[in-house]
């Protein structure tokens, strides 16, 4: 019973600190009227400051520290309500209370998808207001990153066979090198990302058996770890191989590679049958990441006995296996630490929000993971966005949030890192049939016009992906006959609210406009058969619809139902989350799988993207797909459309 007992103490311990962390970091005790004000201004200032040009910091700079100066000599004089009133009037002034995004009828604040998950930069040394403002000063500006791409490739090969293209970048010039390229940055310790895509010939000589674009992290000393894109050689005859390098779609350079492929005047032997290592993942040459097996394998008095097996394409030899026990109710404590999540990390300080999360996420790896993977999966050769398949039988266990290493602040030992952050993860059910390409042109938008969230962003993003824009429905019974076939939706995005509730048979439902809509509306088609949702992406950015609970007979909810359907891949949240960091994750996810990669890698770096913001939310968001499935979002044919 120590986790159950581990859990309560987490919660109630994180439930009951927020006021007590604020007047620590400010050095005395504040009233909740100054602290909510001072909170709007951190929140100003570092979404202000960031974009601005030296002169434009300096002048923000001088306007505010005399403000900030007056406000804090009548806190010192004991005014507290002369300094209420200038922190009100100052936020009038610039802004900062202007209005929300959309009042809550529920609580009073925020209209969000949950809890408002804030930031996890510092206020600033002591708390003091002075120092909120330190962040505006001009930066020293950071020497240039200097690299020099590679590109490998062979000089020779045979004719329908398969041969790789390698794209990296070293710090010094070689002879797969191309020319010296400068990055900016803002600090001698930032990475840079440049957009990398592969032309060929347009003679179809050679063609790609994957993705032809991918993000390359170029490291602060001028390396960068090897992407590799799997080729086919066609025909006969000397052909060119272009790998073009971009910065924010600037093209910085390009480098030209020749290949000759050599007629065979042997037949090719026929394909070797595909291997599967796991439920619907092939043991291809495509796909060298690690899997991760998890199998209830029964109980024993109190405890649920749960085997791991940690293996893959990537491992080498015998599978690091273990075992851990756990309370025969802990799907149900997880299912409702999720449900809680928001009132756990509703602390007023960013940075201590940030250490609560690593802390749930750190005992979550404790107690799920046996130390040997948990070691494992922390050595220094599982590079990020290194591919992670978990297969299950239930979708109980918020993987994306288990924590590895040490906590932020703590000294000694590697630092730490979220699952979902470091691991391009997917999960798949035992269920459906996985696929390595999912989605389509028609898109389907479910927005009901009553749920005061702003949903402009997501339906632009729609449009922006597919070439034209998504079909809103927002009735219940038009949603139910969508999911039967019509209109045809090939990706299928919701954005509503959305709920779980504890002990109920049907526990979770999504908000139309007109009632609600619950996993057993989605119809099953018999095994082998083709149903109407049948390889689409359906992308759920609803509070708390990736919880499962048990239903009738096993786990029910939206993602085992959706996979039962023939879906291709389920996005969905485990907890609540905020209309900000809602829009902020479907925008850079849908934007990164429309470059081709990966859409594991896709979730995982909308993670990092609205990580910089500190956002919390991106830590719930689960993938349910291959770990090499890409979604296409091919343009219908003029014949159809979305709405036939």
């Amino acid at each position: 019973m120590a986790w159950q007992q581990n859990c309560i103490q987490v919660e109630i311990g994180l439930t009951m600190r927020p006021e007590k962390d604020i007047n620590m970091l400010l050095g005395h005790r504040e009233s909740t009227e100054f602290t909510e004000l001072l909170n709007a201004l951190v929140t100003w200032i570092q979404r202000r400051s960031d974009g601005l040009s030296p002169q434009e910091r300096e002048r923000l700079h001088a306007e505010l520290a005399g403000r900030l100066a007056a406000i804090e000599a009548s806190r010192a004089q004991g005014d507290e309500r002369e300094s209420v009133q200038h922190l009100r009037a100052l936020l009038i002034e610039l802004g900062a209370l202007s209005g929300t995004r959309s009042p809550s009828s529920v609580h009073g604040t925020d209209v969000t998808r949950g809890e408002v998950m804030g930031n996890s930069r510092s206020v600033g040394q002591g708390g003091r207001l002075s120092a909120l403002i330190d962040s505006l000063r001009p930066r020293a500006k950071a020497a240039p990153l200097f690299t020099y791409p590679t590109v490998r490739l062979p000089s020779s090969v045979r004719e329908k066979t398969v041969f790789f293209l390698e794209v990296g970048a070293s710090a010094q010039s070689s002879l797969d090198g191309g020319s010296k390229i400068s990055l900016a940055r803002k600090s001698d310790q930032e990475a840079v990302d440049l957009d990398i895509s592969v032309e060929l010939p347009s003679s179809e000589g050679v063609y790609a058996r994957s993705v032809k674009e991918a993000v390359l992290r170029i490291c602060p000393d001028g390396r960068a770890a090897q992407i590799v894109f799997e080729l086919y050689a066609m025909t006969a005859g000397q052909h060119s191989v272009v790998v073009v390098f971009r910065r924010d779609g600037l093209e910085l350079t390009r480098v030209t590679r020749a290949i000759t492929v050599t007629a065979s005047s042997e037949a090719q032997a026929s394909a070797a049958p595909v291997t599967f290592v796991a439920a619907g993942l092939s043991a291809g040459s495509r796909y060298s990441g690690l899997v991760l097996r998890v199998q209830e394998q029964g109980q024993s008095g109190d405890q649920q006995i749960v085997e791991l097996s940690l293996s893959g394409p990537a491992w080498t030899g015998p599978p690091l296996q273990g075992q851990v026990s756990l309370p025969s109710n802990s799907q149900v404590l997880l299912a409702s630490l999720c449900r809680n999540m928001e009132k756990t990390l509703k602390i007023a300080d960013l940075r201590a929000r940030e250490q609560s999360m690593q802390g749930i996420g750190a005992e979550l790896a404790r107690t799920i993971l046996p130390l040997a993977i948990r070691n494992e999966l922390l050595r220094p050769r599982w590079k990020e966005g290194t591919p992670l398949h978990i297969e299950l039988n239930d979708a109980w266990i918020p993987w994306e949030a288990l924590f590895l290493g040490e906590l932020s602040g703590m000294r000694g030992g590697q630092p730490g890192y979220f699952l979902g952050e470091h691991f391009a993860v997917t999960r798949w059910l035992r269920v459906g049939s996985a696929r390595e390409q999912v989605g389509g042109g028609n898109a389907v938008m479910i927005a009901p016009t009553n749920s005061g969230l702003s949903v402009g962003q997501e339906r632009s993003v729609l449009h922006e992906v597919t070439g034209q824009p998504p079909l809103d429905l927002m009735e219940l019974a038009d949603v139910q006959q969508c999911l039967r076939g019509t209109p045809r939706a090939q990706v299928l995005h919701f954005a509503c609210h959305g709920q779980s509730k504890a002990d109920q048979v049907i526990g979770e439902s999504l908000h139309m406009q007109d009632g609600e809509l619950h996993a057993t509306d989605i119809p099953i088609t018999d095994p082998g058969t083709a149903g109407e949702l049948d390889g689409a992406l359906v992308f759920l950015n609803a509070c708390q619809a990736g919880i499962e609970q048990r239903g009738l007979w096993q786990h029910n909810g939206w993602a085992s139902k959706f996979l039962h359907a023939g879906v291709g891949a389920v996005v969905a949240p485990s907890w609540t989350v905020t209309d900000e960091g809602a829009l902020g994750f479907a925008s850079h996810f849908y934007r990164y799988a429309k470059h081709g990669l990966a859409l594991s890698e896709a979730a995982r770096l909308a993670r990092r993207q609205i990580g910089r913001t500190g956002n919390l939310d991106r830590i719930g968001y689960a993938v349910y797909a291959t770990p090499m499935a890409v979604a296409v979002f091919a343009a219908p044919d003029a014949s159809s459309s979305p709405g036939s």
